[in-house]
């Protein structure tokens, strides 16, 4: 058994000692949105870590438009969140800084005119896809708009509503020549805007360091945050988490074959 191995398991074996003797019997009560229709993987990986962790549980399901969850955290209306990481919501809310989707999100493959995918196939480099010179349409908020500046990639910054950036991509007259999205969201646009005239382009992922965690309200984190952060780091060490993200996106990494991809890391500034 190598020492690394033997060191984990080490690991696992503690997290859970600690676990079940600070916390024998604790249920722990939580409330959580259901903002989309991927907000169950999330509830799913906070009831299995958990649970796995020796936890009871109970976690109620409220049903939330997106826009008003971040408002029921602040007032304690629901307990935990999931978002996208940034300092602003570290800030504001309690994070639990650990990654729920193996950086998918931060993951990006390219919307592109149908018939111009060979233009990046032979891409294997960052300077490569900075000598080609397109230009990406994205929010003029997104923090993506941050990571393409740090790395020297030309952008269009869109102030309207963002879905129009699909067509203007598809127009080829609009001066754009992409759109940039997370790896697990990119079927589920391909289903609502490939129509207009896109495809995703096949070979490449651009990626950076960004992931959902959990925000918990002061309050709940107050009682929970010990507990629910101990149970999500066992889920990570123990490949849990990696697990349920092969299988929640199993389709996704299949059709846009996340592994044979060409991967270009792109510098993420702080």
């Amino acid at each position: 058994m190598c020492i690394k191995f033997r060191t984990t398991i080490i690991i696992w074996i503690t997290i859970l000692f600690s676990t079940f003797y600070i916390y024998p019997s604790e249920t722990i009560r939580l409330k959580f949105p259901i903002v989309d229709i991927h907000s169950d993987y999330y509830y799913k990986i906070l009831k299995t870590a958990l649970t796995n962790a020796g936890f009871q549980t109970v976690i109620e399901k409220i049903d939330l438009p997106s826009q008003r969850a971040k408002a029921y955290l602040e007032s304690g209306d629901i307990d935990i969140i999931f978002m996208i990481r940034n300092d602003e919501r570290d800030s504001k809310y309690v994070p639990i800084p650990i990654g729920l989707t193996n950086g998918l999100i931060a993951s990006r493959v390219l919307f592109v005119p149908v018939g111009d995918s060979h233009i990046y196939e032979n891409v294997t480099s960052l300077e490569d896809f900075q000598n080609l010179d397109k230009i990406v349409g994205m929010g003029a908020q997104w923090f993506d708009v941050k990571v393409w500046e740090a790395n020297n990639l030309p952008v269009y910054k869109h102030s309207g509503e963002y879905t129009l950036l699909f067509g203007m991509v598809a127009q080829k007259n609009r001066g754009l020549d992409y759109y940039s999205t997370g790896f697990n969201e990119a079927l589920d646009e391909l289903e609502r805007f490939g129509s207009l005239g896109l495809e995703i382009e096949p070979g490449l992922m651009l990626i950076y360091e960004r992931d959902y965690i959990f925000y918990m309200s002061t309050d709940a984190a107050a009682r929970y945050k010990t507990q629910i952060d101990s149970a999500l780091k066992l889920a990570d060490e123990s490949g849990i988490i990696d697990q349920m993200v092969r299988e929640y996106w199993a389709e996704d990494f299949h059709i846009l074959d996340y592994d044979g991809r060409r991967k270009i890391y792109l510098e993420t500034p702080r």
